[in-house]
């Protein structure tokens, strides 16, 4: 160090060259300074810069190498020497079968070497592969990457090895997937169950409503009583509710199960919605909600199955009544603007949806709870069906709705002059 007469402090080398005459007897001595500042300067920020890039590498979770175009160690971080069991000094310098011959299979380094030199000859990166490795006495499973460092001509002088251990990743996808599996197969059996069941209760119940609807209508003579009449009407409603809900639990089943088969052909959608409007308006006017059609006629006839699509608008009519309080309105309104399309709306003005809830509702055996629902009852089935129906059809349902301001439910069709290539690649899609 040499303080300048101005204050500044510098590094400088000093030079001794001592002047002698022709004896070799010493006269003095030449004195030359160099100011190595600067240089010393930058050499520390360098080795700084080092330390501070191989603690970085060393702290990464993956395994980084680097090897010359001779396949030697000029660098490994931490994660290497863990995985290898190798310490750094022994590798640098070396190539793999130098280092640790009896840790890899003569396989794997052959493999090995082959990949480097492809990166090396080409100067493309190796894609992704993976390879497995035991360590302590454990078989691993790795993801490797290889890429080439090239000098300013493009010469490759450099591969850089990333490798990950994939191992725990591997296992969870497996179980994963025998998961998945698995509640593929319970679902599966789930559904089956269900249809078979429903196949056993409607038998008896059919044979209870009928027998109610006779007892009912005192077809073989007076019940004795009017008390017996209202019981036998109330025999047969809570059968016919329950014939309902098997019915869906029933259509549900088959749907996931591919067991559905539908009658595709040309419908006169306007006499659907004019016989759904007319079954349902005796429910309505019970429930004081006023059920009025808005559609233009004529309507395009649709290509559908004409019992599937009675379901859909019986299902979407009757849950609006459900939902619409005394004094309220539902309207039935088709639009025929998209072209091979027909959108009917079935709108009302009833408690409306939260829009949280909207993708919720058309789950199987969603029923969404308030204050305000709790006594309307329901499987949450009906939103389910409809929306599989619509869709088994080459069609689509949408849900606008706000809470306190009603719903409206779109169902969008087919027309019958659609052709059915066009039907079957949306119903594939």
């Amino acid at each position: 160090m040499f303080e300048f007469p101005d204050g500044k402090v510098r590094e400088v080398e000093v030079f001794h060259i001592p002047d002698t005459d022709v004896t070799g007897a010493v006269l003095g001595a030449f004195v030359i300074t160099h100011d190595v500042t600067q240089h010393n300067l930058a050499t520390r920020e360098l080795a700084e810069s080092r330390k501070l890039l191989q603690e970085t590498i060393d702290a990464a979770p993956v395994s980084i190498s680097i090897k010359d175009r001779q396949q030697r160690y000029v660098f490994a971080n931490d994660a290497t020497q863990k995985k290898l069991g190798v310490a750094r000094e022994d590798m640098i310098g070396r190539t793999l079968q130098e280092v640790f011959p009896g840790t890899v299979t003569s396989d794997t380094l052959i493999a090995m070497a082959v990949v480097d030199n492809q990166v090396a000859d080409t100067g493309e990166p190796f894609p992704f592969t993976s390879f497995d490795y035991v360590a302590d006495g454990e078989l691993r499973n790795q993801f490797v990457s290889k890429t080439p460092i090239k000098d300013d001509s493009g010469t490759v002088t450099y591969i850089v090895t990333v490798s990950v251990d994939v191992t725990e990743l591997k296992q969870a996808e497996a179980f994963a997937l025998a998961a998945k599996d698995e509640a593929e197969l319970a679902n599966m059996a789930k559904s089956e169950f269900l249809a078979n069941m429903s196949h056993e209760l409607r038998t008896p119940l059919n044979a209870i409503i009928g027998f109610s609807e006779i007892m009912q209508s005192e077809t073989f003579g007076p019940l004795g009583n009017a008390r017996y009449v209202e019981y036998a009407k109330d025999i047969h409603d809570s059968g016919d509710h329950l014939h309902t809900i098997i019915t869906d639990l029933l259509d549900l089943s088959r749907i996931e199960v591919g067991a559905v088969e539908l009658d595709l052909a040309e419908v006169d959608l306007g006499e659907i919605l004019d016989s759904t409007r007319t079954m349902l308006e005796p429910k309505a006017r019970k429930a004081g909600v006023t059920l009025i059609d808005r559609c233009e006629r004529p309507l395009p006839p649709i290509r559908g199955d004409r019992v599937r699509l009675r379901q859909i608008f019986i299902n979407l009519i009757d849950n609006a009544i459900k939902f619409t309080d005394a004094g309220g309105e539902i309207s039935i309104s088709a639009d025929t603007g998209t072209p091979g399309m027909t959108a009917v709306t079935v709108s009302d003005t009833g408690i409306g949806i939260d829009a949280a809830d909207i993708e919720r509702i058309v789950e199987p055996f969603v029923s969404l709870q308030s204050s305000s629902t709790r006594n309307v009852g329901g499987t949450g089935l009906g939103l389910s069906l409809v929306k599989s129906l619509t869709e088994m059809q080459g069609g689509e349902l949408r849900i606008d709705s706000e809470v306190g301001r009603g719903t409206s439910v779109t169902v969008t069709l087919p027309c019958a002059i659609e052709k059915s290539s066009d039907l079957d690649r949306r119903r594939s899609a």
